[in-house]
């Protein structure tokens, strides 16, 4: 039986146990933004549900997606940045990223990767402008607000990383 996600009308009126069925099938579906949005709202209903704290734990822990691939080759790609990235291969990372950007120009989390490689090779100044269009494509991405902070630091830009910082606090204060 096919259900649809639980309406913003029906969260006010929808039992706990409804509302966290309906974040739970957002999640199965790929939409854990969304299922935080419906569980942040089921907190505030009842904020000592913790049935729906563990699961907004849960999505807030994963990291996001790298893009589907759509061709075989770009599968591949996708496999070695995950690779890259675990190792901290920073030239093939930002070779890989690179790769996939052209077909992925909307991808946040690409935009960060690119920016954690740039730094890491010691350009500050493109990995600002990469967290920035990273945080331009998803304005809550606190990891790369927080890496964005790093990154004014070391260019000697106080002002603008205690903001940076702050961002990342707002939307992740697990990560920053």
């Amino acid at each position: 039986m096919h259900q649809e996600p639980i309406g913003p009308d029906a969260l006010a009126t929808a039992s706990a146990a409804e509302t966290l069925r309906a974040a739970k099938r957002l999640v199965s579906v790929g939409k854990p933004d969304a299922a935080a949005v419906v569980l942040s709202a089921l907190l505030k209903r009842f904020p000592g549900n913790r049935k729906a704290r563990g699961l907004l734990a849960e999505i807030e822990a994963t990291p996001p997606a790298l893009p589907l691939a759509k061709t075989p080759e770009e599968r591949i790609v996708i496999e070695r940045l995950h690779a890259a990235t675990a190792s901290q291969r920073h030239c093939d990372m930002l070779k890989l990223a690179q790769a996939l950007l052209p077909a992925h120009p909307n991808c946040a989390l690409l935009q960060n990767i690119l920016g954690v490689a740039h730094a890491a090779l010691g350009d500050h100044g493109s990995a600002v402008a990469l967290y920035q269009r990273a945080l331009q494509l998803r304005t809550d991405y606190a990891e790369a607000a927080f890496n964005l902070g790093v990154s004014h630091q070391e260019k000697g830009e106080a002002r603008e990383a205690l903001a940076a910082y702050r961002r990342a606090l707002k939307h992740g204060p697990k990560r920053a």
